[in-house]
This record gives C-alpha cells, structure tokens and sequence, in this order.
C-alpha cells in the first residue's frame, strides 16, 4: 500500500485519445470472447496512459451499432472504475456477466481501500456520493464515508477528491482530474454521428494520426511526428475495424480519409499476416507512439 501512494506516472504533454470501431467485437459470437477483446483495449489504454477512448459507429447509416457500442463503452467504463466503487457504480448488468475474466488495471485512480486514520492529506481519490444536501458525505474508499466541503453534488454521482486531514479531522474537497500533474485515468466517449465529423471535432483540438497498412511507414513519420507533438494539445489516433480498414470505412460513408486526417500511417510495417486485429494494431501504435513522445517530453 505504501508503494500504490507514491504511484504517479507522468503526464503527458498533450490529451491522447483512441477511436476504436463499434464493430471490434461483432466477428465474436459469445460474450465472454467480446469481453476478452474489450479487456484488450482498456489494458492498453492503462498502460500507454490514453486519456479517452471514444468508441466510433462505424457502420453509422448502415445499421444500428448501438447494442455493441454500448457493450464495449460499459466494459471499458467497468474497468476503468476503482474496484471499491464498481458495486455502487455499475451494478450487476447482464454485460458485465464475464466481467471476472477482465485484467486488473490498477490505475493511478485505483486507490486501495484502507483505514480513515491511514488518511494522507493531499492525497487524490475517486468516490461516490453517498449523501448530499447540506452536509455531504463520500464514499472514499476507507472504512468510513467522509465528509465533502464546498460542494453538494447529487447523491450516486462520481466524484474526484482531495483528501484533507487536519487536527485529526479527516474532509476532503471536489477537484477536476484533468488538472492533476500526474496521469490519473481514461474516459469513454461514445459519439453518435458519422467518423467525417467526430475526424473533425479531434482534428480542430490538436493532431490526428490514421492508421492503415496503406499508409505511410511509421519509421519515415518519426521525427516529424516528434516535433508536432512538441506543440500538439492533443492526439487522436483513429483504427479500422476487424472486416474494413479506416480508408475502406470512410469510402462507405462518402469521404476521403486524407482530408480529415493530417497522417496516415503504417505501424506495422512489413506485416507477416495479412490482416492486422485492430487491438493488435493498438498495441503496436500505442508502443511506438509512447517511445515517440517519452523520447521528447522526457
């Protein structure tokens, strides 16, 4: 427990984003093989310190994507919620059947459970409201709720909160995780418009990277992707689905992939399959990407 609290990974210099397809878990037939992929997915989003996953209609026009994307949206949201909380946040749902089969992901907001007199002032924590109105209560992760000060959010809301111990009397204050100097956690996003317009909405904020084995190799890519991210908000990195590439996909819904990207490359360059699964292919961009980025914030 001791090491967990000094656990703060660093944050990165820009807001780094996924855009994974709803159809990712469509070529499985049985929820347990759809919750494995999924689990994947927010693995990697933990270990290369992503910041938002935004799970994209692909089939946007074609079909209804609803029930997969909020399938992969509520496993990803499940493992993405401390432990102490997913009971009172998720509940029992039938799509969190396999839920046991999904890897820990012991994030910097996975805060272990322990004592109210181990509280350590300044400390970060998420939590639930257990009680509001004019004295309010969270559930913190200790063994008893703790009083929140200057705030009174509804009572079941998610809240991140700063740990303030003083004269023995242990409160704490609402604060807004995007402001931590440390990485902390993801967030889902599931937009319901065409990839054209969610292409747009990343690319007016920062840089957006396409990946396709048509693509661009990545090794010609790295020293000018190096020095745009220096100057980058922010990074969305868009992958196909399992049955069509990302060019494939935007040629369906009636637009070119290069106007509304500003690379597309090839992560994989040389590929000894001839597909590439997309939770392969996140792996393998978000591991050069990290290199890329460390090489220059560090």
């Amino acid at each position: 427990m001791g090491e967990w609290s000094y656990f703060k990974p660093e944050k990165r210099g820009f807001y780094l984003s996924i855009l994974i397809p709803g159809s990712l878990v469509d070529e499985e037939s049985h929820l347990r093989d759809k919750t494995f992929k999924v689990g994947l997915i927010g693995r990697a989003a933990a270990v290369f310190r992503v910041d938002e996953v935004c799970v994209y209609r692909d089939l946007y026009g074609v079909t209804d994507q609803s029930r997969s994307v909020n399938l992969i949206a509520s496993i990803l949201r499940y493992m993405e919620t401390p432990p102490h909380l997913k009971r009172k946040l998720m509940g029992l749902k039938p799509e969190l059947r396999y839920a046991g089969i999904l890897p820990p992901l012991r994030l910097p907001s996975h805060t272990p459970p322990k004592r109210i007199d181990e509280a350590i002032s300044g400390e970060v924590r998420e939590a639930v409201v257990e009680r509001g109105g004019g004295e309010c209560y969270v559930d913190a992760g200790f063994d008893k709720p703790v009083r929140l000060i200057g705030a009174s959010p509804p009572s079941g809301s998610r809240v991140t909160v700063r740990i303030i111990v003083d004269k023995g009397e242990v409160y704490c204050k609402l604060i807004d995780p995007s402001k931590l100097r440390f990485y902390w956690s993801f967030q889902v996003s599931t937009p319901d418009k065409p990839l054209k317009d969610i292409l747009e909405d990343y690319r007016s904020r920062g840089l957006v990277i396409a990946t396709s084995k048509y693509g661009d190799p990545i090794e010609l890519l790295i020293d000018e992707l190096s020095s745009k991210l220096l100057s980058s908000k922010s990074l969305a990195v868009a992958f196909g689905s399992p049955r069509e590439g990302l060019r494939e996909i935007a040629g369906r819904q009636g637009f070119k992939l290069r106007d509304y990207v500003d690379y597309i490359v090839n992560t994989i360059p040389e590929q000894g399959t001839y597909t590439v699964r997309t939770e392969e292919a996140v792996y393998a961009t978000l591991a050069i990407l990290n290199l890329i980025s460390s090489a220059r914030y560090g």
